[in-house]
């Protein structure tokens, strides 16, 4: 009769505490919850089956994510965030408190947006190394499509930029779209030339609005410095791989390619 009283007070307050938002000081009650509980004779532990299930489920969810959230913040592998996250996603619509369901829900979609803005970050980049390897070995066409490319990427990434950061990456496209139209100039008249559209850039220059947003406790990395550094391989750009093409050496520069 006393552990079934122990255990009722523990469930109870840890449900408090889940309600309040003090989701560690209700974690902390789980290895007392769970010794309590296997010391019962059988049929008390049926009593409180659904009510130790429930607890267990809900604040396991909320240390996943929680886990998850270290995870990304550390730096750790990107795509070991995003498994972790699909798990957790599966998870969601059984967290009995809604608290608890809330918590998890409002941080995955945070998370998930900072993965979706890393990948496309990534993406971004390697489209404009693409852009200007196929500029260098004369295949404008190719490098036109993937331009087009780029627009939809930009399009997405701009949704987790600041409009600073947004205005650098658009000059990066401005410059792109100047290179495309300046190699489409030196075409020989005979050869056909495939033409970008400047409205196709403009529809995508950053407007400076104002927006009150909240604020975030999940640092994501600095798309910005990321940007920089696109920028400075196109100011030059891709030197080394341009020695190679001019070398003939054609294997080498997508090894190069590749590695940026």
């Amino acid at each position: 009769m006393l552990l079934k009283s122990k255990l009722k007070a523990l469930l109870n307050t840890a449900s408090s505490l889940m309600n309040e938002k003090k989701f560690g000081d209700a974690l902390s009650f789980y290895r007392r919850i769970e010794s309590i509980y296997k010391n019962l004779k059988i049929e008390d532990q049926e009593e409180f089956y659904d009510q130790v299930s429930s607890y267990n489920f809900d604040i396991m969810v909320y240390f996943k994510i929680k886990e998850v959230m270290l995870l990304f913040e550390d730096g750790q592998d990107i795509e070991l965030v995003k498994n972790k996250l699909t798990r957790i996603e599966e998870s969601i619509e059984n967290v009995n408190n809604k608290v608890v369901r809330n918590y998890v829900m409002e941080n995955f979609n945070r998370l998930l947006d900072a993965y979706n803005a890393l990948i496309h970050k990534d993406l971004f980049a390697t489209r404009l190394l693409e852009i200007y390897f196929l500029l260098e070995t004369n295949l404008v066409e190719s490098a036109i499509d993937k331009y087009y490319e780029l627009m939809p990427i930009y399009n997405t990434l701009a949704r987790y930029a600041n409009f600073n950061q947004r205005s650098e990456m658009y000059k990066l496209m401005g410059e792109a779209y100047g290179d495309i139209q300046n190699k489409l100039r030196k075409q020989k008249p005979q050869e056909p030339k495939v033409e970008v559209k400047k409205d196709d850039i403009e529809r995508f220059k950053p407007r400076e609005i104002q927006v009150k947003r909240k604020k975030s406790n999940i640092k994501v990395n600095n798309i910005k410095k990321e940007v920089k550094k696109i920028k400075k391989v196109t100011n030059d750009p891709l030197k080394e791989i341009k020695l190679l093409i001019k070398e003939g050496n054609i294997e080498e520069a997508e090894k190069l390619l590749l590695r940026n």
